[in-house]
């Protein structure tokens, strides 16, 4: 409204959250300010700017004009002092809405590290994978339960191991490996257990006295908490499902906790990946891959260049969305053969091998960031500016 108000060739200046220059959702405001003006300045000024809210701030500059050159952003997220970067390079002179991803500040040899890596790699939504995000329980006083809860429902009636399955929460993801703390899910469909008739439209009564009569420890120890889970969204529950259902149990894709999957925590402020094996669920706080050469994947994404860009082009903040699928399903990594990919994969099972019996692995990680760099063609320089800021 502001840039329509104002006359040919009139500044607008904001102070805002920062989250529009780098998030996916931000790209159409993005595309706003290169088709409608020409930014004049740009100031990432990171958390601590307003003494009641955590939010990560910034400032534009703007000019109602055409679009036509780089302009200059500044950085003080990171530093006490102010660092005068550059938004773009030259390139970026013919920058389009089509090409405009991510408005990430960055120095000279930060943009060409970026740029190589972009020129080596493919992004990861056109591999062979899918992307998916993790189950919403909405009360997890009621499914999560722990391994001693789960041994005592299934001495009660054995049949209740049926639906009892692992789980993980963001705060097991580790690099590389989670770390699991015997907690278990009770696992419920909507309309569970006549969750594949597609027939059912709502609540059904049927469906609950079928799950009392063929699961009554597990249906017993639900009634406990009956009035919490049905105080939950109250335009679904009692309404869309059962009382006792998960709120959100991936129905379309269930199946796809049955493969081995890469999984990280959406929201933690430092992204790390793990490989998980088969028939194990994750809570909604994390998205999942599954799909072909997860090991090899693995690696890259794990590496401190992958780190050094992720945090470049989407910024760190405790509750961000810097892992959300947007993100990171951008991320440029170089596809190999299966015999190329061997030195990955031979270095990820080695580490795999070592948590497992907790031993340390940084030096199996740190071959692993050496490979990386090789692979994307870093010069020694530019290693060393990735290290410094990882």
């Amino acid at each position: 409204k502001g840039i329509t108000l104002l006359k040919q060739n009139g500044f607008l200046g904001f102070i805002t959250s920062n989250k529009w220059m780098r998030a996916g959702y931000g790209k159409t405001t993005r595309n706003y300010f290169l088709e409608n003006t020409q930014p004049q300045l740009l100031v990432d000024l990171g958390s601590g700017i307003f003494d009641e809210a955590t939010v990560d701030s910034n400032l534009l500059l703007l000019k109602k004009t055409a679009f036509t050159h780089a302009f200059n952003a500044i950085d003080i997220s990171k530093e006490k002092h102010v660092r005068n970067l550059y938004l773009f390079s030259e390139q970026a002179l013919q920058i389009t809405p089509e090409t405009n991803e991510n408005w990430a500040i960055a120095s000279e040899i930060e943009q060409s590290i970026k740029a190589k890596i972009e020129a080596k790699g493919v992004p990861l939504k056109d591999w062979d994978i899918q992307i998916y995000r993790g189950i919403l329980t909405g009360y997890n006083e009621a499914f999560i339960i722990s391994g001693q809860k789960k041994d005592e429902l299934i001495a009660q009636d054995p049949k209740s191991a049926e639906i009892i399955k692992p789980i993980l929460r963001g705060r097991d993801i580790k690099r590389y490996k989670a770390e699991f703390a015997d907690l278990w899910l009770i696992y419920v469909p909507w309309h569970f257990p006549l969750h594949n008739d597609s027939s059912i439209v709502g609540v059904s009564q049927i469906a609950e006295e079928l799950f009392a009569k063929k699961y009554p420890a597990i249906y017993k120890h639900l009634l406990i908490h009956k009035d919490a889970l049905s105080s939950r969204n109250k335009a679904e529950t009692g309404i869309r499902y059962e009382w006792y259902a998960l709120q959100r149990w991936a129905a379309n894709y269930y199946q796809e906790f049955e493969k081995v999957k890469i999984a990280w925590n959406r929201i933690a402020s430092i992204k790390q990946f793990s490989l998980i094996e088969k028939d194990i669920l994750i809570q909604d706080s994390m998205h999942f891959i599954t799909g072909n050469n997860l090991v090899y994947l693995s690696a890259i994404l794990n590496s401190n260049l992958l780190k050094w860009l992720l945090n470049l082009i989407v910024g760190v903040s405790v509750g961000g969305n810097a892992g959300n699928s947007d993100n990171i399903k951008m991320l440029p990594i170089p596809p190999l053969s299966e015999t190329d990919q061997e030195p990955f994969i031979e270095l990820v099972n080695q580490i795999l091998a070592k948590k497992e019996n907790g031993e340390d692995t940084t030096a199996l990680e740190a071959a692993i960031d050496q490979l990386v760099y090789q692979l994307y063609g870093l010069t020694d320089e530019e290693i060393k500016i990735v290290e410094k800021n990882t």
